[in-house]
C-alpha cells in the first residue's frame, strides 16, 4: 500500500459555534416552566389553590389529564376539568365538573405569550381523574364559561391551542397528537357565577411506538453532552436528498468544512427518519457526496424498515471544532454515539501527520459509534468495552453476516469491521464514486479527485 499523503489545510479560527437545535431550547424552557417526572404514559394535575372572594362567584379549580393509552404520533385527547366548589346559594351543589379538550394538530391562530407561573404536575399517573358524582348542574351554571388551553413551544413561549365555550354539559372536545411529550396550560377566567381558577400546567408523556433498547449486561452508556434528536417527518423513512442550503452551509463552515475541502456543489444534505434507542422515531441528518446519496438513502431506509435502532444522527458541527487542527470534533461525537458522514478532518490518531480521513470524501459513514468502536493506533475510540464484548444478535451492533451489515455491503460499501489492519466496527466507506469516469473535467471535479487520491483509506 502506498504511503499516505500529507495534506496541509490553512489554520483558521472557526466562526461562532452554531446554534443548538430548537428542541434543546424547548427542553430548557419546559424545565423552567414546569417540573414533571415519571415514565411515559398518562399525566394529570390539579390546581391546588382556589381564587375566590366575597362577591366574586363560586370558587373553582382545574384538573388536566391525558388518557392512559397516550401513544407517540397517535391521535388522542387531553381533558381539562373545572371543579366547581359548592355554594348554598345555588342549591348546595357540592361539586360539578366542566370538561374540555384541545388539539396540537392545528396551526395556532393567535400570537404567543411568555410562560407564566403555574401549578406544576405530579409524575404521570396510570388513571385519568374522574368527576365527583353529583346531581346534574343547572343549565345556567356553565353559561359563558370559556376555557383557554395553550401548549409550550420549542421556543419557550406559550402558543394557543384552543379556546371555546362549554356546552350545556360543560364539555368541549378536540383531538391531540403527541410525539414524545407535550406541555399544556389550562386557564379559566371565570363567569358571572364562577370565580376564576389558577392556571394549571401538565406534561403528557406518550408511549413509544417501538421497544426500548436493552443494553447487554455490564454494557456502559455514553455520557458525553449531545443535542436532542429532531422530531420525525412523514410516514416511514421519508428520506430526502437536497443541495446543501445556506443555513446548513453556514453551520458547516469552520467545522466539518473549511477551505481546501470538497466543493459545496459536490455535497448533498440527506434527511431520513430513524428509530431511536428509546423507541421513538426521529429525523436524522447527514451530509454526503452527491454521487453516493442515493445509496445512502437506500441503506438507511432499509435500516428504518427493519427498525434498526440508532441513538443519534445530527451533523457533526454541533460538537464544535476538532482539538487536533481541522474538522468537527470527531472524538466528542463518537463519545456521544452520533452517526455521521462528511467531516473534512484528519484520521483519528494520525492528526500529527496530517493524514486525510475517508470522511473528507463524503463517502464514509460512522454508525452507532459507542457500541461499534474503532481500534486506533492510539487505543480504542470511544470506549473499549464493546471491543472486548460483542454479543451476537445485539440489536445495535454490526458484526459479520448481520442484516444491518449486509444492508451496506450489498450496496458496494466496505465495512471496517472486516479489516485486519485495525478493526473499525462503526465504519462504512466507498473508495470511488459509482458510475463516474476517472477523468475530471471541471475545477470542482479536479479538486474532488485530488482529495480522493490523498485519502488514507486504512484509517478512520
Amino acid at each position: 500500500m502506498r504511503n499516505p499523503v500529507r495534506v496541509d489545510f490553512p489554520v483558521a479560527r472557526p466562526p461562532a459555534r452554531p446554534g443548538r437545535p430548537a428542541q434543546l431550547l424547548g427542553a430548557l424552557a419546559i424545565l423552567a416552566a414546569v417540573v414533571s417526572g415519571g415514565l411515559p404514559g398518562a399525566s394529570s394535575a390539579t390546581g391546588d389553590s382556589r381564587l375566590t372572594a366575597a362577591g366574586r362567584g363560586i370558587a373553582t379549580s382545574l384538573t388536566v389529564a391525558f388518557p392512559t393509552d397516550l401513544t407517540s404520533e397517535r391521535p388522542s385527547t387531553v381533558t381539562v376539568r373545572i371543579l366547581v366548589h359548592g355554594s348554598p346559594g345555588l342549591g348546595g351543589h357540592p361539586q360539578a365538573t366542566l370538561s374540555a379538550t384541545a388539539t396540537t394538530t392545528t396551526t395556532p391562530t393567535s400570537g404567543t405569550t411568555s410562560p407564566t407561573s403555574a401549578t406544576t404536575t405530579s409524575p404521570p399517573s396510570t388513571t385519568s381523574p374522574t368527576s365527583t358524582t353529583t346531581t346534574s348542574p343547572t343549565n345556567g351554571l356553565f353559561a359563558g364559561a370559556v376555557l383557554t388551553i395553550d401548549r409550550l413551544g420549542t421556543d419557550g413561549h406559550w402558543q394557543l391551542l384552543g379556546s371555546g365555550s362549554a356546552d350545556r354539559n360543560g364539555t368541549f372536545r378536540t383531538p391531540v397528537t403527541v410525539w414524545r411529550s407535550i406541555t399544556v396550560r389550562a386557564r379559566f377566567t371565570g363567569t358571572a357565577l364562577l370565580a376564576a381558577s389558577r392556571a394549571v400546567t401538565v406534561v403528557g408523556w406518550a408511549r413509544p411506538l417501538a421497544a426500548e433498547v436493552v443494553l447487554p449486561a455490564g454494557g456502559p452508556s455514553p455520557t458525553a453532552p449531545h443535542p436532542d434528536g429532531l422530531p420525525p417527518r412523514g410516514a416511514g423513512a421519508a428520506a430526502t436528498v437536497q443541495p446543501v442550503s445556506d443555513a446548513i452551509w453556514s453551520r458547516m463552515r469552520g467545522y466539518s468544512w473549511h477551505p481546501g475541502c470538497l466543493p459545496r456543489s459536490t455535497l448533498r444534505y440527506v434527511t431520513v427518519n430513524y428509530w431511536g434507542f428509546d423507541g421513538y422515531r426521529y429525523r436524522g441528518q447527514l451530509v454526503v457526496r452527491a454521487a453516493v446519496a442515493t445509496r445512502v438513502v437506500t441503506a438507511f431506509s432499509a435500516l428504518y424498515d427493519r427498525r434498526f435502532p440508532i441513538r443519534l444522527m445530527v451533523l457533526p458541527d454541533w460538537f464544535g471544532h476538532s482539538p487536533n487542527h481541522v474538522g468537527a470534533n470527531d472524538y466528542a461525537q463518537m463519545a456521544a454515539d452520533n452517526t455521521s458522514a462528511f467531516n473534512c478532518r484528519y484520521v483519528v490518531g494520525k492528526e500529527a501527520w496530517h493524514v486525510l480521513s475517508p470522511h473528507a470524501t463524503g463517502m464514509a459513514i460512522d454508525i452507532n459509534t459507542w457500541e461499534n468502536p474503532y481500534s486506533s493506533r492510539k487505543g480504542p475510540r470511544p470506549d473499549a468495552w464493546y471491543l472486548r464484548n460483542r454479543p451476537t444478535g445485539f440489536s445495535t451492533l454490526f458484526y459479520p453476516r448481520a442484516t444491518q451489515t449486509t444492508t451496506f455491503t450489498h450496496l458496494g460499501w466496505q465495512w471496517g469491521g472486516s479489516w485486519s489492519r485495525g478493526t473499525d466496527y462503526q465504519h462504512f466507506e466507498m473508495h470511488s464514486v459509482p458510475g463516474t469516469t476517472s477523468t475530471a473535467r471541471t475545477p470542482e471535479e479536479t479538486l474532488a479527485a485530488a482529495i480522493d487520491r490523498a485519502v488514507d483509506w486504512s484509517g478512520e
